[in-house]
């Protein structure tokens, strides 16, 4: 994928998800407020709701999804460089989060969960 490419993948109003940690899984959300002419990529995190709590006899991950509470201001990042690797393009934040797109938009985000560590677990 050429960096053109890349550009293209990410538009304002995507939603995109970080999975970081050390021996569990940490998954924080963001979203995408602008794209730059040269491709940089603005993003804002967003927040999170756990849609099933883990039986932590039985179970180590609770599903979680985003959520965009009105009254709660987007704080961007500046702008920053589209990379990829053998996963597709990606944001790297913090250095040690790979940002990756997850779904067009908020309402299909909606739909989307992910697993992240009960934190009995951690």
């Amino acid at each position: 994928m050429n960096q053109t490419e890349i550009d293209q993948t990410l538009s304002a109003g995507n939603v995109m998800r970080s999975a970081w940690g050390y021996g569990a899984i940490n998954i924080t959300f963001y979203v995408v407020t602008a794209v730059s002419p040269k491709g940089r990529v603005k993003i804002a995190r967003i927040g999170k709701e756990r849609v099933q709590t883990a039986d932590v006899e039985r179970e180590m991950y609770d599903l979680v999804r985003p959520v965009f509470y009105e009254d709660e201001a987007l704080v961007e990042t500046g702008y920053n460089l589209v990379k990829e690797d053998h996963a597709g393009a990606y944001i790297s934040m913090n250095g040690y989060e790979r940002v990756r797109k997850i779904c067009e938009n908020a309402e299909e985000a909606a739909d989307w969960t992910s697993e992240e560590t009960n934190s009995w677990f951690v």
